[in-house]
């Protein structure tokens, strides 16, 4: 679910976003809304274009914080290094040339500085262009082009990615394009379907020994070491959900954990964490499987019934569920009020992944197969990278993306040659992949 969706059902929420991201229009959120979709997609637009003001106002509230590390009282000391470590990412340069005056406020400013993430705010800016993707604006073409100046990679690299699942095109000069389409053209009510929020080539891969994060040149530019590892999703904040053991943990760039779910269970096999901050989680106490929502406080929002085994799942933009059923040998997809809408029935599964033509990706033991709607099997392969294929991704370019746990990863062309593949380490017994693109 999109930022804008939730904008649109929450009109409170809507009226606290505005007033605290976009102070310049105030009277936009304190008078009745007559159309809240308009008046967000306006909100969001122009915190695109002005290039995300309120990062001169984070910084400003940063050098007054940095001023108060140096309080008599201690809480307030603490409460502004708590202050300062939640926009340190919007301030790096201030944090850096800020004058400590004594070693304790230097330490602390070390600590903050050591903890700040980088693109914070860049992040903010793309999170916005995603929101009017999601709002189907079709100005979010010539903001995006905009965007593909920024100084910065990170910045330019979600632009370029959030252009082409937008225009379904590669282009080598968006302005172009835009001046002969922008007049017809419409931005596609499933352009953010199955979007990863990975740099573009970059591939997250799960295995037996931890996480591991690889560039396009197949060098490794992050890792986090955790045994057992089931599902890695990255995270539209940067962090990373990982399952491992009976736990389910969010973890920063830098390792840390900010959020953690353990569970007394037999097995805990996979979670997905939605745009709304809600987390699905499937996992087993003895024979009985379960399949449950938990909000940001880990509070039960919603149980699936009639659930065996949930080995792995997706869910959908609509709301619904695409299961394995693994010890009934059984896909099934349930939609948003849990009632069966289609179910395919046969050997053993491990990864299912709903395609965005309508297919089914199914993993095996020892093959990949598509299926229609019928459950007609369209393509299928014998698995070049080992037995059971947990790890499914369909790429833009046609091939498919594998990870085998009695294997290793490998990406297919559509007639099952390999054109890369990953065997020695972070690449062995992969329980997941993806690949931003």
């Amino acid at each position: 679910m999109t930022l804008a969706l939730l904008l649109l059902l929450q009109q409170d929420a809507l009226r606290e976003w505005l007033l605290s991201r976009t102070p310049q229009r105030a009277d936009v959120a304190v008078e009745p809304l007559k159309s809240i979709d308009q008046a967000a997609t306006a909100a969001l637009r122009g915190w695109v274009e002005r290039g995300y003001p309120l990062l001169a106002e984070r910084r400003a509230e940063a050098k007054k914080l940095i001023a108060e590390l140096g309080a008599e009282d201690l809480q307030a000391r603490d409460d502004a290094e708590a202050k300062l470590t939640a926009i340190a990412g919007l301030a790096i340069a201030e944090l850096k040339a800020a004058d400590a005056s004594d070693l304790e406020t230097k330490a602390r400013l070390e600590r903050i500085v050591a903890k700040a993430d980088p693109l914070q705010a860049q992040r903010f800016r793309i999170r916005a262009a995603r929101a009017l993707v999601g709002a189907r604006d079709r100005e979010v073409v010539p903001l995006l082009v905009a965007l593909l100046k920024d100084p910065d990679a990170f910045v330019r690299d979600e632009a370029q990615r959030l252009l082409r699942r937008v225009s379904r095109r590669t282009e080598s000069d968006w302005s172009a394009w835009w001046e002969k389409a922008g007049a017809e053209f419409k931005v596609p009510g499933d352009a953010l379907r199955s979007g990863s929020h990975l740099r573009a080539g970059h591939t997250l891969i799960g295995s037996a020994t931890g996480v591991v994060e690889l560039d396009a040149a197949g060098q490794v530019v992050w890792k986090h070491a955790i045994a057992g590892v089931r599902r890695a999703q990255r995270l539209e904040s940067g962090n990373t959900l990982v399952v491992a053991g009976l736990k389910v943990v969010e973890v920063t760039p830098a390792g840390e954990t900010t959020w953690a779910m353990e569970f007394k269970a037999s097995s805990l096999f996979h979670a997905h964490r939605l745009e709304d901050g809600t987390t699905w989680i499937g996992y087993v106490v003895g024979r009985d499987g379960h399949l449950v929502l938990v909000d940001e406080k880990k509070q039960e929002k919603e149980r699936v019934p009639g659930i065996e085994w949930p080995l792995t799942f997706q869910p959908l933009e609509d709301g619904g569920l695409v299961i394995n059923q693994h010890t009934t040998h059984r896909v099934v997809h349930v939609d948003a009020a849990r009632k069966g809408v289609w179910e395919w029935q046969g050997g053993q599964f491990y990864g299912v992944r709903r395609l965005e033509n309508g297919n089914t990706l199914v993993g095996t033991d020892t093959r990949v197969i598509e299926l229609d709607g019928a459950g007609k099997e369209v393509w299928g392969i014998d698995s070049p990278c080992g037995k059971y294929l947990y790890g499914l991704k369909r790429l833009g370019n046609g091939n498919t993306l594998l990870g085998a746990y009695d294997g290793h990863v490998a990406e297919v062309d559509p007639k099952g040659k390999v054109v890369w593949a990953l065997e020695g380490e972070g690449g062995a017994k992969a329980m997941d992949v993806d690949r931003g693109e």
